[in-house]
């Protein structure tokens, strides 16, 4: 495997000074190299480390190898994230609406999950999509104002 270094040399009015790590600039297709081998949670890390690695970031993805698993505590308003791969390490995340622990997961796409919560005083499902690493949360119809009372869940 090749080893890239890379530095820069700082230059004066008397001349060039010593050599100087400008992690900010680096080469953009290094940048990539490094983010294509990094896994989730190193990933989120390096693209915060200043704004030209948050834009290499945008051009590549985690390496993920093993799913992550996604719990929710009863009667919360948050996630708990474990990944395989880091032993001993649970991630908590922000909040995410009062009706999350009261919500069961019925699909996923990449950080999306569409989620469901059953109300029993007036037996409705009322379906949101959230985005755990953006905190973003969508609300959807609920089923009975789409197809009307006629529907059931298989979630």
């Amino acid at each position: 495997m090749a080893s890239h270094v890379v530095s820069a040399m700082a230059v004066t009015p008397s001349g060039p000074k010593r050599n100087l790590h400008c992690w900010s600039e680096l080469p953009l297709d290094l940048m990539r190299l490094v983010f294509e081998r990094l896994g989730f949670a190193d990933f989120e890390r390096a693209k915060s480390i200043c704004p030209s690695w948050r834009s290499a970031s945008r051009q590549s993805k985690p390496n993920n190898q093993i799913p992550w698993m996604f719990l929710i505590p009863k009667d919360k308003n948050y996630g708990l994230l474990f990944n395989p791969e880091e032993k001993d390490k649970v991630y908590k995340t922000q909040d995410a609406g009062n009706d999350l622990g009261k919500s069961s997961c019925v699909a996923t796409y990449g950080s999306w999950l569409l989620l469901i919560t059953y109300t029993e005083e007036v037996y409705l499902y009322n379906p949101y999509i959230l985005n755990l690493l953006i905190g973003e949360r969508i609300n959807v119809p609920s089923f009975d104002q789409i197809m009307g009372s006629s529907l059931r869940c298989c979630g």
